[in-house]
C-alpha cells in the first residue's frame, strides 16, 4: 500500500463525510426522503469500499454498521430507532480519518487486532535505518512486481524469556512456511544473546493478516506488531519494472507530488507570460528565452502521464485479498501496463475499476471446487487490459468465471418491478439491484455497479459496455476520449489585463480588415455581423473607428461574438484538474483563473461565464 493511496483515501473519505453530514441532519429531524437515504447509502458504501481495498478493517466495519442502519431506513423510512448506531458509526469513522497519526494515516492493524496490538511507531527512523543488500533489493522488486504487500513484524517476548535466540529462529521458520522473508533483524542466522531483544522480520506476501498472526505460535511472545510498509521507503524506483518506458516526448517520466506540480505550473506560467509580454519578435535574446520556456513546457507535459501498471500496481493484491476473504483463489493480470495513462483518468477511474475487480471476484469467479468440476483451473483469472489510441483510452476487466446468468437477472428484475426487457447492463446497474442473498463486506447491498455507471455517464463522451458468456466469464469495457484529460488555454493581452480563453470556445483569431467593421442601429461595433466585446464590456462605434488589434471569435452556445485583444500570446495545454475558476469580484466581469489552489491575476473567458459580459453591458 503506498502513501499515495493512503492520502487519496483520507481526502476521499473527508469529502464523503462532508457531503454526508447534511443528510444525517435531515434524518435526525425526520425530513429525509428516500433520495437522501439512498445518497447517504452510496457515500457510506464508497467509504467502506475504499477502506476495504486498503485493508482498513476498523473503518470498513463501522461503515458496514452504518450501511445496515441505512438499509433499514430504506425499507422503513420512518423507523429511526437505530439512528444512534448510525451517528456513532459515522462519528468513529470521522474521528479516525481526521486524527493526525491515527490508523487512517498509518498502515497499521485495525479492528480487533488493532485493539490488542497497538503499535505507536511514530519514529520512522526505524524504517530508514534498514539498508537492504543488492540481493534483498532484487527480491523486493520481484515481490512488488508480483503484486504482493510488504510487511514488518516485530515480536516482543516476556521479560522472563531466557531463550530469545532459538525462539526467534522458530518464529522465522514458521513465517517461511507462509511468506517470502526478505531479512530479519537481528540476523537470526548468527546466534545472539540478550533478553530484551525484539526480533523484526521483513517479508512480502498476499496472505491474510490473520494467518500471519497465527504463524507466531511460540510461547512467551506477549505482543506482535504488524506494519504494512511503503515500497518508496526501501526502493528508489517505486514503479514496477518497465514503468519508465514512455511513448511520446521526452526520455523519461518525472514523478512530482501534487503541491509541487501546482507550484511548477504556476511559476512556469508566470515566467512564460512575462517573457512573451516583454519580448518583441525581432529580439534574438528574447526568442532564446521563449525557446527555453517551450522546453520547460514540454518537460512539464510529461508529468501528466504515469504508466498504467504504476498507477494501479495494487490491483493484484486487491483481487487476491478479496478472493481469500471469500474462500476463493484468484489472480489479477495486467496487460498493456507499460503504456501511459493520464493522471486525470487515474483519479477518475480508480474507484470504478476497483469496484469492477471486486465484482468479478464476488459474482464471477467460482469456488475452487466448483471450478474443478467445470474442468477449469482452481484459480480464477481477472485480466485487466489497457489500450489507447490517439482519440480514446479503453480499459477491459474480464474474468474467466461463471458469466452472467441472464435468466436469473431478468427474473430478479421482474421481482423488483424493473424493465426486465432492458439490456443486461442497464438492469445490473440499476440502484439497489442485486441477486445476492447474503449481505457481506463484498456483496449483497445492491450498490456498486450503479455507482460505476453513474460515474462513467457523468463524463462527457465516456461509455461502459458489457459482454458475457455462460461458464466463460464476463467482460466490462470502459472507454473515454483522451481529450477530456487536458485543457487547451489561449493566453492574450488587453491593456493591463492578461486573459485566458478556453480552447473549447475559441473558433478563430484574425487580424481584422477595416472594411469588415460596421455599426448596428444602437451604435455598437460589429465585425462580420457579430458583436465585438472587450474584457471591459461592449465596444461602441466612434468617428474614425479602426483597430489593428487581434479579434478572437468565441462560440457562445448557438451564437458567436468577437473579443478584442492586443495580442494573442500563446497556447498551453494543462491537465484538466489543474485549472480552477472563481468569480472575479473586481471591475472586470469575468472569472479568475487559478492553478490548483494558487490564484492568478489572469481573467478567464469561458462560455459558461459569457453572460457576465452581457450583464455588464446592460448596466
Amino acid at each position: 500500500m503506498t502513501a499515495y493511496y493512503q492520502k487519496m483515501f483520507i481526502q476521499d473519505a473527508r469529502g464523503y463525510l462532508e457531503r454526508l453530514n447534511p443528510l444525517l441532519a435531515k434524518m435526525e429531524s425526520g425530513s429525509a426522503g428516500i433520495r437522501e437515504i439512498d445518497e447517504a447509502f452510496r457515500l457510506m458504501h464508497s467509504i467502506k469500499s475504499e477502506a476495504a481495498h486498503l485493508a482498513k478493517k476498523g473503518i470498513a466495519d463501522y461503515a458496514h454498521i452504518a450501511e445496515s442502519v441505512l438499509q433499514e431506513l430504506r425499507e422503513k423510512p420512518g423507523d429511526t430507532i437505530h439512528l444512534d448506531q448510525l451517528f456513532k458509526a459515522v462519528a468513529e469513522i470521522e474521528k479516525t480519518v481526521t486524527a493526525d497519526g491515527s490508523s487512517a494515516d498509518n498502515p497499521l492493524l485495525s479492528g480487533e487486532n488493532q485493539k490488542n496490538h497497538v503499535q505507536k511507531d511514530t519514529d520512522h527512523s526505524r524504517n530508514r535505518s534498514v539498508k537492504l543488500k543488492k540481493f534483498e533489493t532484487l527480491l523486493l522488486r520481484e515481490a512488488r512486481d508480483r503484486g504482493e504487500s510488504f510487511y514488518r513484524m516485530i515480536c516482543e517476548f516476556d521479560d522472563q524469556t531466557e531463550m530469545t535466540y532459538p525462539k526467534s529462529v522458530l518464529i522465522l521458520n514458521n513465517l517461511e512456511q507462509l511468506v517470502n522473508v526478505i531479512r530479519s533483524h537481528p540476523d537470526v542466522s548468527v546466534p545472539f544473546e540478550g533478553h530484551e531483544i525484539s526480533p523484526e522480520y521483513y517479508f512480502t506476501t498476499n496472505r491474510p493478516e490473520k494467518e500471519l498472526f497465527d504463524a507466531v505460535k511460540v510461547d512467551q511472545v506477549k505482543r506482535v506488531f504488524l506494519t504494512r510498509l511503503d515500497w518508496e521507503q526501501f526502493l528508489v524506483d517505486a514503479a514496477p519494472r518497465g514503468s519508465r518506458e514512455k511513448a511520446g516526448k521526452g526520455d523519461s517520466l518525472i514523478v512530482v507530488k501534487w503541491k509541487e506540480l501546482i507550484a511548477l505550473w504556476y511559476n512556469y506560467l508566470r515566467g512564460k507570460l512575462q517573457c512573451y509580454m516583454v519580448c518583441t519578435s525581432g529580439d534574438e535574446s528574447c526568442q532564446t528565452f521563449a525557446s527555453v520556456f517551450d522546453e520547460m513546457g514540454d518537460t512539464l507535459q510529461n508529468t501528466r502521464y504515469v504508466p498504467f501498471e504504476t498507477a494501479f500496481q495494487d490491483f493484484s493484491s486487491i483481487v487476491q485479498r478479496s478472493a481469500a476473504e471469500q474462500g476463493k483463489d484468484a489472480r489479477c493480470v495486467i496487460q498493456g501496463g507499460h503504456q501511459l495513462i493520464e493522471r486525470w483518468f487515474v483519479s477518475r477511474l480508480r474507484d470504478s475499476l476497483v469496484q469492477l475487480l471486486r465484482n468479478a471476484v464476488s459474482h464471477g469467479i467460482e469456488e475452487p471446487s466448483t471450478r474443478l468440476k467445470a474442468g477449469k483451473s482452481p484459480r480464477g483469472d481477472v485480466n485487466v487490459l489497457y489500450q489507447r489510441d490517439e482519440k480514446e483510452i479503453h480499459i477491459f476487466i474480464q474474468d474467466d468465471g461463471r458469466g452472467i446468468d441472464e435468466k436469473s437477472i431478468r427474473n430478479k428484475a421482474m421481482e423488483l418491478e424493473l424493465d426486465a426487457a432492458a439490456p443486461l447492463l442497464n438492469i445490473i446497474t440499476s440502484p439497489g439491484f442485486t441477486t445476492s442473498e447474503m449481505i457481506s463486506l463484498e456483496a449483497g447491498r445492491g450498490i456498486g455497479l450503479d455507482i460505476v455507471a453513474a460515474e462513467i455517464n457523468r463524463t462527457p463522451g465516456a461509455s461502459i459496455r458489457l459482454e458475457s458468456k455462460e461458464n466463460q466469464g464476463a467482460r466490462f469495457c470502459i472507454s473515454m476520449p483522451v481529450e477530456i484529460s487536458s485543457r487547451d488555454i489561449y493566453f492574450a493581452r488587453y491593456k493591463q489585463y492578461t486573459l485566458a480563453i478556453d480552447g473549447t470556445v475559441l473558433l478563430e483569431h484574425v487580424k481584422p480588415q477595416q472594411d469588415e467593421f460596421h455599426r448596428n442601429e444602437a451604435g455598437r461595433v460589429q465585425y462580420r455581423g457579430c458583436p465585438v466585446y472587450t474584457c471591459e464590456g461592449y465596444l461602441f462605434w466612434s468617428e474614425g473607428f479602426s483597430s489593428e488589434d487581434t479579434l478572437i471569435k468565441i462560440r457562445d452556445k448557438q451564437t458567436a461574438f468577437y473579443l478584442l485583444v492586443e495580442d494573442l500570446l500563446f497556447k498551453e495545454t494543462f491537465p484538466a484538474d489543474l485549472i480552477s475558476l472563481s468569480e472575479e469580484r473586481g471591475e472586470v466581469p469575468l472569472s479568475q483563473l487559478s492553478i490548483g489552489d494558487q490564484e492568478t491575476e489572469i481573467r478567464f473567458v469561458h462560455s459558461d461565464k459569457l453572460d457576465n459580459l452581457y450583464r455588464f453591458d446592460s448596466q
